[in-house]
């Protein structure tokens, strides 16, 4: 599946091995990560969200997205 992230960039999540919520300077961001060859991690922005909840939700949207087999989600989507 695709994300089609906040920022207009298209993600393949098959490339990634976990999609999570990060908080920092009171905002919460949903990120996708992987390793990087050389160590350390490599993340990728989707969306930012002024509460948790609304970046929890968008995880659970996500999830729900993969489970039904949709070819894309759209961060402009989500759950607010």
């Amino acid at each position: 599946m695709f994300i089609m992230t906040e920022n207009k960039e298209i993600v393949n999540i098959n490339h990634y091995y976990i999609i999570n919520v990060y908080s920092t300077y009171g905002k919460f961001y949903i990120r996708a990560a992987r390793p990087k060859a050389t160590g350390g991690t490599e993340n990728q922005f989707i969306a930012r969200f002024d509460e948790e909840e609304e970046a929890q939700s968008t995880i659970q949207d996500i999830g729900i997205a993969i489970q039904r087999g949709d070819k894309i989600w759209y961060a402009k989507n989500a759950p607010k």
